[in-house]
């Protein structure tokens, strides 16, 4: 049985959680300097009409409590801001990424070493002439895979296999397998850049198998996972060194990421919509807040391509961030050998956590 921590513990656990939100503290400090200034002024009033104090001293002393209730306001304002959090986060993020980056590169590192193994590379040499790495030593990428037609090919795979068990089973004079009228594509990667020509390439895919008489009678159902990038969500990486460059940085990628999924998802929404009906497509995006670890398709969550971000160094602004398009696509599959089973597997699992997590992810418009 799990550990259940007593009322008295969750109360200063609920304590503890209240006071860290900034709003929080800020209404604490917003209502002590007005007690403070109510008993000023009180204090004062009475001291008046007691004659304890001269007027002199009464003046001063009121002018005291308002200047003091003033500069109370003011450090709440200037160390609750918005500003001061970003640079609370700034620092936080400066000295966390350098770690951060090192995690990824290892993972990163141990994926292609088990990919070059299942593949009889040899994880040592070099297989190409691509620039060496940072440290000196040329080392093959991971096996390969031509993004576009893997898809493609694994799409129009999935939506023939089910269209002649469906064929089948009407010929049988039998009901169609609830496997068969389900097709699922399941989406990760960062800011979805990727699907502005995938999924123009993809549904080109389908209109050509579906030329003539061919017709699917199942659903189609899209589920897209995208970093959420709003400004409630605050992210490690990217940065850059300069806070004032950082900003803007962040702002600048904010809007791009918002105008590619605008234009780029709602183009692949539409298009499979007129490939079949509005009531066979079941589209669905969803933002997370995590950092972003891996990229990919899965298609009914059996085969599909898989890949690993890592950090890289910016050029412009100087600081670090993900590089999407020098992500390695790799094959997955849960009937494959050792290495593509266990990243199926765990691109399925990952998905399908983020995917139901009300804390981790927030539907994206």
């Amino acid at each position: 049985m799990p550990y259940q921590p007593h009322k008295q513990g969750k109360y200063i656990y609920a304590f503890a959680t209240w006071w860290e939100t900034d709003r929080n503290r800020l209404a604490i400090i917003r209502f002590v300097a007005y007690a403070l200034f109510a008993a000023s002024v009180a204090g004062t009033v009475y001291s008046a009409i007691k004659s304890v104090l001269p007027t002199w001293a009464v003046t001063l002393y009121a002018a005291f409590a308002v200047q003091l209730v003033f500069m109370t306001f003011m450090y709440a304002i200037k160390h609750s801001g918005e500003e001061d959090i970003r640079h609370a986060l700034y620092l936080l993020r400066a000295e966390r990424v350098a770690e951060w980056k090192l995690e990824r590169d290892m993972l990163a590192e141990l994926a292609r070493f088990a990919f070059c193994t299942s593949s009889s590379i040899d994880p040592g040499n070099s297989l190409s002439s691509a620039s060496p790495r940072r440290l000196g030593a040329r080392k093959p990428i991971w096996p390969p895979v031509d993004t576009r037609k893997e898809v493609c090919r694994l799409t129009r795979q999935a939506l023939e296999t089910k269209i002649a068990n469906i064929e089948d089973a009407r010929v049988n004079d039998r009901p169609p397998a609830e496997s068969d009228l389900l097709l699922q594509i399941d989406f990760i990667a960062y800011s979805a850049e990727t699907l502005i020509s995938l999924s123009r390439d993809v549904t080109a895919e389908m209109d050509d198998l579906l030329q003539g008489s061919t017709r699917y009678e199942g659903s189609i159902r899209v589920r897209i996972l995208v970093r959420d990038t709003s400004e409630s969500s605050e992210w490690l990486v990217p940065i850059a060194l300069d806070q004032h460059r950082d900003v803007q940085y962040a702002s600048d990628l904010r809007t791009r990421f918002r105008n590619v999924r605008q234009s780029a998802l709602r183009e692949f929404e539409e298009s499979l919509k007129v490939l079949f009906s509005p009531k066979q497509v079941h589209f669905h995006v969803r933002g997370y807040r995590t950092e972003p670890l891996i990229k990919g398709i899965l298609i009914d969550g059996v085969e599909g391509i898989f890949g690993l971000y890592t950090i890289d160094e910016l050029k412009n602004p100087d600081g670090w961030d993900y590089s999407g398009h020098a992500v390695t696509m790799s094959p997955c599959n849960i009937a494959g050998d050792f290495v593509q089973s266990t990243a199926a597997y765990f691109y399925k699992v990952s998905f399908n956590q983020l995917w139901e997590s009300m804390n981790l992810t927030t539907v994206v418009d």
